[in-house]
Parts: structure tokens; C-alpha cells; sequence
């Protein structure tokens, strides 16, 4: 298995792929009136999950930790509709095309959500192992897991607008052992945002391009 830094791998892959996943995801994020910045924000994540794996999608399951939610964390508070669980609603949307299975985890409200979910706070020991069998997951994703100020307030009880590499750390401690158990032996566990910030800042959308 391997550990994987999303960070380190670039969201283009050849021009016909990023074609394809650009379209894909924008006529998604359209349909679901997503902003300018979520949608750019999903098809980095998209296309992490596509180089990663070679473009072999069909028939792979995922398990997306911190997938995102509704409400009832600080993501939402912050930065609103980013922190919703779009790759999640994407891949499960799109499931009979992708051929690809979608399980989604996060701390906060996923009642509503049509994907298969489970609530539950990923600081807590053996979490995982308590819920998952050995060997079940061809990837395990954690997008902007690592620098949730969610984590940050669970961790230490400090609101910030993103979690700090201490917290980064003790969360990558506790999962990291659990992830070798629940993965398959070939699978993958992609991550990116230890130590990343996420800005605040919503002119960013002025620097996107127009969906």
C-alpha cells in the first residue's frame, strides 16, 4: 500500500483526460449551483484520484474521510459551501458511469445525502478499525482533513481558520495505522492540507474561471 501526498501530484494528466473531468465536473458543479471556487476545488480532487489510480476508476471503492457535511462544524461556519461534501455527491451522481463506489465520513450533519455515509469523529481510537473490516477500501481519500479547523477546535479547543500542524499530526497518528488495516494490500491513501492554509478569502473566485 501506499501513503500518498495529494499536494505533490499535479490535477493535469493528458489533455484529453482533463478534458473529459473538466467537463464532467462543470456540468455537475452547473447543475448543482455550485460557486466558481467549489468547482475548482472538485476537479482537483478528481483528478488527484484519477492519476493516482492511472485513470483505473472502474470498480474501485473509496472511502472519503472528512468528506465534508451539511452543518454543525466550523468548516461550514467559516467557508460555507466549500466544506459541503461535493466529491462525495459527484462520484456517487455519477456511479453508474465511473463504475467507481463512494463511502463518505465526517464529523457533521449527512443526513440528507443520498451517498452512503457514516458520522463520526475521526480522533476517536480505533474509529475506523471499529467500523470498516480489513482489506476494504481500494483508496482512502482525506481532502482538506488535515487542516479542518474543525480539527483544530476538537484537538485543542481553538477556533481558527485552519488547524494547526500539532493537530495535523496527532489526527495523522491516530488514523495512519488504522488506514494500513483497512486498506487493501495495493491500495492507495491520498491526503493533502497538513500544514496548508485555506484562505478566508473570498476574492479568490475573481481568479477563477467562469463556469
Amino acid at each position: 500500500m501506499k501513503f500518498v501526498d495529494g499536494d505533490n501530484i499535479s490535477r493535469y494528466a493528458s489533455s484529453e483526460v482533463y478534458k473529459t473531468a473538466n467537463e464532467k465536473t462543470k456540468e455537475f458543479a452547473k447543475s448543482a449551483g455550485c460557486s466558481p471556487l467549489v468547482w475548482w476545488s472538485l476537479l482537483g480532487q478528481y483528478m488527484r484520484v484519477l492519476n493516482v489510480l492511472n485513470q483505473d476508476i472502474k470498480g474501485k471503492s473509496i472511502l472519503d474521510l472528512g468528506c465534508g457535511s451539511n452543518g454543525g462544524t466550523e468548516e461550514k461556519i467559516k467557508y460555507g459551501s466549500l466544506y459541503e461534501p461535493w466529491f462525495s455527491r459527484f462520484v456517487y451522481q455519477n456511479i453508474q458511469e465511473l463504475k467507481l463506489n463512494i463511502f463518505g465520513i465526517d464529523k457533521g450533519d449527512l443526513e440528507r445525502e443520498e451517498f452512503p455515509h457514516m458520522q463520526l469523529n475521526l480522533l476517536e481510537e480505533k474509529a475506523l478499525i471499529n467500523n470498516f473490516k480489513k482489506n476494504s477500501f481500494d483508496i482512502i481519500t482525506a481532502f482538506r482533513l488535515f487542516n479542518s479547523p474543525e480539527l483544530e477546535k476538537e484537538t485543542y479547543n481553538r477556533i481558527e481558520y485552519n488547524a494547526s500542524k500539532e493537530s495535523s499530526d496527532k489526527l495523522m497518528n491516530i488514523l495512519s495505522w488504522q488506514i494500513k488495516e483497512i486498506l487493501k494490500p495495493e491500495g492507495i491513501f491520498l491526503y493533502y492540507g497538513v500544514g496548508e492554509e485555506v484562505s478566508p478569502n473570498k476574492n479568490i473566485n475573481k481568479l477563477l474561471p467562469v463556469l
